[in-house]
C-alpha cells in the first residue's frame, strides 16, 4: 500500500501529490491530524463533478482540472500519502442512510469511495475526502485495495452458451473444472443466465459496484 498502483500513478504526478501532502504534513502534526487536514484541503480546493471523470480517467487529469468524484478524491488522497512514505489504501462501500431519512441524505445508499491510512499506534484509520469527515459507523466497507482496479466489480471474460457448447469437449471440461475448483471461490458457473462466467482473480477484493458520491 506504499508503492504506485494502476490508478494511483505516483511517479507521474509526484510533484503535485507531494505538494498537496506537504501543505498538510507540517512539523509537529501527527498522522491522523495531518491526513484529516489533507482531506479537508481536497474537499475545499477540488470540485465534485459527476460528469467530469469515468472509471478509466487518469489521476493527472484530476490533478490538472481539480475536479472529479469520490473515486478520484480517494485516489488523490492515497497518492499524496504515498509520496510521504505512508501506507494508504482505497475503500469501496456505501454510506448507510440514517433511520427515517427521506431527504437528500437518503441517496447516500449509493456506492461510495474513501481511503484509509495506516497509523502505527492505531492501525487503519478511514477518512472521507469527498465529505470532509472521518469514516464512521455509517461508512460500510465492502472492499479494500490499492486503488479502484483492485475492487472493480466487472473483470474477466464472458462466454455465450452457444460458444461454450460448440467448443471441443476437452475445452468445456477445463472451463467447468476451473469454475468449480474448491480453491478458486472467485470463479463460478452461472447456469441461471445460460452462460459460463470465469472471473479474473483480483487481490484484496470483494464484490462492489461502481463508486459514486
Amino acid at each position: 500500500f506504499v508503492a504506485p498502483s494502476r490508478f494511483v500513478t505516483v511517479d507521474a504526478n509526484r510533484l503535485d501529490l507531494f505538494a498537496l501532502a506537504s501543505a498538510s504534513f507540517t512539523p509537529g502534526r501527527g498522522i491522523v491530524e495531518a491526513t484529516t487536514a489533507l482531506c479537508t484541503q481536497i474537499f475545499e480546493t477540488y470540485t465534485f463533478d459527476p460528469w467530469f471523470t469515468e472509471v478509466s480517467s487518469p489521476l493527472d487529469v484530476v490533478v490538472r482540472e481539480r475536479r472529479g468524484v469520490c473515486q478520484d478524491f480517494a485516489h488523490l488522497a492515497v497518492g499524496a500519502l504515498r509520496t510521504v512514505g505512508l501506507a494508504a489504501r482505497y475503500v469501496s462501500g456505501y454510506i448507510a442512510p440514517r433511520s427515517g431519512d427521506d431527504g437528500p441524505d437518503a441517496s447516500a445508499i449509493a456506492t461510495h469511495a474513501w481511503m484509509e491510512v495506516c497509523v502505527p499506534e492505531l492501525g487503519w484509520v478511514g477518512l472521507d475526502p469527498t465529505h470532509d469527515m472521518a469514516a464512521g459507523l455509517r461508512h460500510v466497507r465492502v472492499a479494500i485495495g490499492r486503488d479502484y482496479a483492485d475492487v472493480a466489480p466487472t473483470r474477466g471474460t464472458f462466454m455465450s452458451c452457444l460458444r461454450f457448447l460448440n467448443a471441443p469437449l476437452a475445452s468445456r471440461q477445463r472451463t467447468i473444472a476451473a469454475a468449480t475448483v474448491g480453491d478458486r471461490p472467485e470463479t463460478r458457473v452461472s447456469s441461471g443466465t445460460e452462460a459460463v462466467f470465469k472471473s479474473t482473480p483480483t487481490a484484496l477484493t470483494q464484490s462492489s459496484t461502481t463508486a459514486s458520491r
